[in-house]
């Protein structure tokens, strides 16, 4: 097989994981649906206003964004294949240096297709856990969760949608406001299960995406501090996996059971080879 075909996996997972944006002449789709992926280039669905703006062989970027991710992936390509015969354009696109995006995508996405011991959990709804999300001094609370028949605290609420070893799936109620553009100076104060202390999580802001109507999504990445107050709060956030993923386990829970906590690897088996 030559190189520059080996195909990335597009699973549901990492859909759920990586947000895809696209730069052209004279679009910026944020919410563009991955079909396929290699070194040599991409299948994008764009959302339907994009229909009639972009031409063949137009030169567009590509972004690949995730919690999972140092920065994001970043690849140029020139658009090869154009169908708007649908309410969605579908567009192949052809990348300008397939060696460097075969190493850029085997090098920055090997924790979303080739590693397997970061797993991230869902919390239970018997035992939830209590988050608040603080920005830089001046900036002060910026999103917490609402305790049960208690007020909010916070301009925007928070609820835990997954966590893992490596950082936190949140799920934002309300009009955001304040410092959201900064990708660092957060920080998560955490109540997990079984810890009476609670724990603070040094974090960078890895995406925003809106999900519904008052609703948006955000990716939290723990970021690398080596204080030893920072490997406490891993040592707790890595425990609290650990117990969910047995937990789990013990009563047998399937992926096919969607409606259920569950517990899975950040993408479902490896690349193709």
């Amino acid at each position: 097989m030559d190189n520059r075909r080996r195909q990335y996996r597009v699973t549901a997972e990492f859909d759920r994981l990586v947000q895809v944006e696209l730069l052209g002449p004279k679009v910026h789709a944020t919410n563009v649906r991955l079909l396929d992926l290699s070194a040599g280039g991409a299948g994008i669905v764009l959302p339907s206003r994009a229909s009639g703006v972009l031409r063949m062989r137009d030169r567009i970027e590509l972004r690949l964004i995730s919690a999972a991710l140092t920065e994001p992936v970043r690849m140029f390509a020139r658009i090869s294949h154009l169908d708007e015969r649908e309410r969605e354009p579908t567009v192949g696109l052809e990348f300008e240096s397939w060696r460097e995006h075969r190493a850029l995508l085997d090098s920055e996405l090997k924790t979303l297709f080739n590693e397997r011991e970061a797993f991230r959990v869902d919390p239970t709804h018997r035992e939830p856990v209590e988050l608040r999300i603080v920005g830089r001094p001046k900036d002060g609370l910026l999103a917490a969760t609402r305790p049960v028949g208690a007020r909010l605290s916070a301009p925007v609420e928070a609820q835990l949608r997954d966590i893992s070893v490596t950082g936190l799936g949140v799920k934002l109620l309300g009009p955001l406001t304040g410092p959201w553009g900064a990708t660092d100076g957060l920080r998560v104060e955490a109540r997990l299960p079984g810890d009476s202390q609670g724990v603070t999580l040094e974090v960078e802001l890895r995406y925003l995406r809106p999900h519904a109507e008052g609703v948006t999504l955000a990716g939290l990445r723990l970021t690398e501090d080596t204080t030893p107050h920072a490997r406490r709060a891993r040592a707790a956030v890595t425990r609290y996996v650990m117990d969910r993923q047995r937990a789990i386990l013990r009563v047998g829970l399937r992926d096919e059971e969607p409606s259920r906590s569950m517990v899975r690897p950040l993408l479902e088996g490896a690349a193709a080879r």
